[in-house]
Formats: C-alpha cells, sequence, structure tokens
C-alpha cells in the first residue's frame, strides 16, 4: 500500500496523539518482548493486556501471574538459562524420552545436570492406546545410579477425564517401584494431522483432563505438573483453574516472556549435554523439588 507524504504525516500525528492519551489514561500492552514486572501484580491495572501472536489478549487476573524480575535472567558460556536470584533454588535439567538413545549419565550429572525428566510412554493419537516408552527403565536407574534427581512425564492425547484418569493410573502403575523426586508430569500437545482424535478438542475438556491427571497424582503422594507452551497457555488452559498446579512453560526465547505463573521451563529443545548423543530438551526449575 502506498502512502503519501501527507498522509504520513496525518498517520504519525495520530500515533502520537495516541500514545499520549494512552499514557494519561494509563492503558499499558505487555508486548512479548517486554515485561510489566515493575508493580506488584495486586497494583497493576486491569487495562493491561498480553500482546501475543499478533493479537491483543485481555490478561486474566484470576490466574496468578509469575514473580520473576525479567533482568535477572541471563545466558551462561553454554548458553543455559540462568536467573540470578538467590531467592531462587534454581535446578537445570534435561528431559528425554527413547528418541535420545543410549545415555551417559554419569557424563550428564558431571556435566551439572541435577535432574532428570523422564518420558513414561504414551497415548496414540489415532486409535488411542496407552504405551510404554521403550528407554524408561533404563532411563530411570541410569539417571538416579549417576546421583541426578528424577521426575516423569506422560505424552497425553486423552479425550475425557477419564482417559486422563487412566493415564495417572498407568503412569503410577509403571514408576511405583523407582524413587521419584521430581513431578509427574502431564504433558498434553496437539498433533496436527487429519485423523488425530484430539483434533477437536476444547479449553475446559483439555483443562479438564489436567487438573483429573493432576489430583489423581496428588493423592498417590507425589507432585503434579502441567507442561505447555505459550500458544496452548494463552489461547487454550483455562488457567484460573489451574493456580494449584504447578505449571512447566516452554519458550526457547532467549530471555523468557511468559506472563503467567511458573515452576519450571523448557528453554530450549535443541540443547547439548555431555553424555547425550542427540539434541536434548533443558530445563530450568526454580524449585528444588528434591528437598520439599
Amino acid at each position: 500500500m502506498r502512502i503519501n507524504r501527507s498522509s504520513a504525516g496525518r498517520i504519525a500525528l495520530f500515533v502520537l496523539f495516541a500514545i499520549a492519551i494512552c499514557a494519561v489514561v494509563g492503558y499499558h500492552i505487555y508486548d512479548e518482548n517486554f515485561t510489566v514486572r515493575s508493580v506488584p501484580q495486586d497494583q497493576r491495572s486491569r487495562e493491561k493486556v498480553i500482546f501475543f501472536g499478533g493479537e491483543a489478549l485481555q490478561i486474566n487476573y484470576d490466574a496468578d501471574a509469575n514473580p520473576y524480575d525479567r533482568k535477572l535472567f541471563s545466558r551462561d558460556e553454554n548458553n543455559y538459562l540462568v536467573y540470578n536470584d538467590p531467592a531462587y533454588d534454581t535446578k537445570l535439567g534435561i528431559d528425554v524420552s527413547y528418541y535420545q538413545g543410549d545415555i551417559d549419565w554419569k557424563a550428564v550429572k558431571a556435566a551439572g545436570i541435577d535432574y532428570a525428566i523422564v518420558r513414561v510412554g504414551y497415548r496414540g493419537y489415532t486409535v488411542g492406546g496407552l504405551n510404554k516408552d521403550l528407554f524408561l527403565a533404563d532411563n530411570l536407574r541410569g539417571a538416579a545410579s549417576a546421583g541426578l534427581d528424577v521426575g516423569v512425564y506422560m505424552y497425553s492425547q486423552a479425550i475425557s477425564v477419564e482417559e486422563a484418569l487412566e493415564e495417572a493410573d498407568y503412569v503410577l502403575n509403571l514408576i511405583k517401584n523407582y524413587r521419584v523426586t521430581y513431578p509427574v508430569v502431564y504433558d498434553w500437545e496437539p498433533v496436527y494431522d487429519e485423523e488425530s482424535r484430539t483434533n477437536d478438542i476444547d479449553g475446559k475438556t483439555m483443562t479438564d483432563c489436567a487438573i483429573a491427571f493432576c489430583d489423581r497424582i496428588r493423592d498417590a503422594g507425589y507432585t503434579p505438573m502441567i507442561y505447555t507452551y505459550r500458544n496452548q497457555a494463552y489461547l487454550k488452559y483455562e488457567l484460573e483453574r489451574l493456580n494449584d498446579y504447578d505449571l512447566w512453560i516452554a519458550e526457547y526465547n532467549r530471555i523468557p516472556t511468559y506472563y503467567y505463573d511458573y515452576e519450571m521451563i523448557q528453554f530450549t529443545n535443541t540443547g547439548s549435554v555431555p553424555g547425550v548423543s542427540t539434541d536434548v530438551d533443558i530445563n530450568l526449575s526454580f524449585r528444588d523439588y528434591a528437598k520439599e
């Protein structure tokens, strides 16, 4: 679209006027590249929005905002995410499945990795059967024997509360003979395929399933957690219903921008760690679950 100089001038004046009005009335935009951590959550104007994916999303004030100061994030010499606040006992971890193959867990531990989140299994996205990860036992035993703390995750394709509970029971049965000191994670992700049985799932059902899984895990004495990523969290999950559950967010920006609360962040899916021959997901936990 071509704009002449006089039109451009009028547009510029309009933009400046709009900015001035916003400053007067206190209207703010939380852009994914910036932060509103400058004021406490209970003092934030209800006129703020989150700008994500080209859309202005109204902030859900019934969902907890994260407490982290964006200025305190950095990257170390390995490009690992660091949070420089002594109030948080951060720990570095990886999550693995059979895709990583055989792992030298002693080398992983020597590289400074504190914990591993191991895939228990997955539900198929077409027929919907439950399947155990082929390296589950090797990874659980190997990580623990090398001195890492261990958590687990289930890759879900649940389309009902009944299926989510079935998945929770499936996980509990497979981990009952292992020491699990980090969370047991519900990992529901869409599969973009015309044959996927989850194509039409709505946010309420997705949230119902996550809560059902987590409650069953908590009742069994473990710490439940929900894994998600920004698109799904912002646009699908009913986050105000998940305040009582720890969130593990995936975001691969150099410095995190996700607005709502989370306890763990997967900051890369192409990480390099000694002892792992493939790319690997690397995570930062803001809590040492093994001490709690």
